[in-house]
């Protein structure tokens, strides 16, 4: 019976079989991760910080060409179309 006395591979039920580390040359371990991969890794799975992310990024591009979104002189003002009879 499959299952009931242990996997293809004789390890008893839900005990997880060893697997060969991948190794590039004789006594070489993997390197740790870059501080910034790690990071992003663990924070594209906060969907909150993501979409601040996003509502930042997007600020801070109509900020960069406030220019030619509004290409109106914030300054000038119009006031002799303002309170016409």
């Amino acid at each position: 019976m499959r299952g009931f006395s242990g996997d293809e591979d004789g390890s008893p039920c839900g005990a997880p079989s060893p697997q060969p580390s991948p190794q590039r040359g004789e006594g070489a371990t993997a390197s740790p991760p870059h501080p910034l991969a790690e990071f992003w890794h663990h924070f594209r799975r906060n969907t909150g910080a993501v979409a601040g992310l996003v509502v930042i990024v997007v600020l801070a591009l109509l900020a960069l060409f406030a220019d030619v979104v509004a290409p109106h002189s914030p300054i000038a003002q119009y006031r002799d179309t303002i309170l016409v009879p």
